[in-house]
């Protein structure tokens, strides 16, 4: 249902382009709004990596790099919002302590505590790992969602077919 209102939307919304733009719309760009579970998970995949990778500019920064892994570009401009002003103090206090607990079990720890910044290693390596988790959670969980939402509708079908006959 809600796939249908976004098709709708995008017509109408390419059927107020010119003639040119339409024509790039619908050979180049077309994958930038499609609404499949491949490019809706790529694009909140990309969308949690850039929100949590760079605190400022994540929203063209994911739009930028959605073409390149045919990613939805607004799933992916949304994504970015799960970190905010509000949430990204406790985000980085979270990834420098996951950050620290990496580099004390690799032994690691006594090496980056000589350097002047070793609070930046630490939050370094705990934003990347929050990135990446995130980001392949974020896939994982739109998949299994889409699957699992799809499944539901066939199931639905076949009973609707087995009660009318």
């Amino acid at each position: 249902m809600a796939r249908q209102h976004v098709r709708r939307l995008i017509d109408s919304l390419e059927s107020r382009l010119p003639p040119r733009a339409r024509a790039f719309v619908d050979s180049k760009a077309r994958h930038l709004l499609a609404v499949n579970r491949r490019a809706v998970a790529r694009g909140v995949a990309i969308g949690v990596f850039f929100g949590f990778v760079i605190p400022l500019g994540q929203i063209p920064a994911a739009v930028l790099a959605s073409p390149f892994v045919r990613a939805n570009a607004l799933v992916a401009a949304l994504s970015t919002l799960v970190t905010n002003p509000l949430t990204l103090p406790a985000i980085y206090a979270g990834a420098f302590l996951l950050g620290r607990e990496a580099l004390t079990a690799t032994g690691l720890d006594a090496v980056v505590a000589a350097g002047p910044y070793s609070w930046a290693a630490a939050t370094v390596i705990g934003v990347a790992t929050f990135a990446v988790g995130g980001a392949v959670a974020g896939f994982l969980l739109v998949r299994w969602w889409w699957a699992r939402s799809v499944r539901a509708r066939w199931i639905a079908r076949r009973a609707a077919r087995s009660a009318a006959t």
